[in-house]
């Protein structure tokens, strides 16, 4: 193996801002990658204010205890807009390249960190996480999680189109609860990729993002 990194070192892991996300990307990243037998830690920080606040505790907790090959953090976008924290994406991204790029000039060389990830990146969920599988609405439907109106048009792009994804959920009679573990892996399990990905332009990205991810620590280990 190159480097001596052993093949079952995690090929991603996560620092997320919830218990949706930690439910579902288990399900949502073996869908993406087309393999149900790998496994992804993840680091739940318990809202937004902990990955602004605590970004460089959760590196440390992560990369001590699991030293994936790659990490991606994912937030919501809405949330810090609502906190008035930042007003746009681009400078909530910002913000979080550069608490990264300042915890890797100050750790990368440690040794309780190593081995050390290829790779540290931000995602930013818009406009929120819920957002990314609403955006298979039809196959939500035809499960009975939702229910649409019969001139229902499809999206063109979620992120844009719904501001409050929660809200619009409670309009169509959703019976769809993320942070009960059971019903998010069952829901996650039915959604269409393909779908998600064309409907969404930032979940479109974390695809991309993890797919390449993956392509890395594959080539890595060969």
């Amino acid at each position: 193996m190159k480097n001596n990194v052993p093949f079952n070192r995690p090929f991603i892991g996560f620092i997320v801002e919830g218990a949706g996300e930690y439910n579902a990307y288990p399900t949502l990243i073996s869908k993406i990658v087309g393999n149900n037998k790998i496994y992804s830690p993840i680091i739940n920080s318990n809202g937004y204010g902990g990955i602004l606040n605590h970004l460089e505790e959760n590196l440390n907790d992560l990369i001590k205890t699991y030293h994936p090959h790659s990490v991606i953090i994912t937030i919501d976008l809405l949330d810090v807009i609502n906190g008035n924290i930042f007003s746009n994406c681009k400078e909530l991204k910002a913000f979080l390249v550069k608490k990264i790029n300042s915890w890797i000039k100050h750790n990368q060389k440690k040794l309780v960190l190593s081995p050390f990830p290829e790779s540290i990146s931000v995602v930013i969920q818009v406009q929120r996480f819920e957002t990314w599988f609403i955006a298979d609405k039809f196959t939500l439907q035809r499960h009975n999680y939702i229910k649409l109106c019969s001139k229902e048009k499809p999206w063109s792009n979620v992120d844009e189109e719904i501001k409050n994804p929660c809200e619009w959920l409670n309009s169509v009679n959703n019976d769809i609860n993320l942070k009960q573990p059971r019903q998010c892996k069952e829901v996650i399990s039915k959604l269409d990729i393909n779908e998600m990905k064309l409907r969404s332009y930032s979940f479109n990205k974390f695809f991309r993002d993890v797919n390449k991810i993956y392509t890395s620590w594959l080539s890595f280990n060969s």
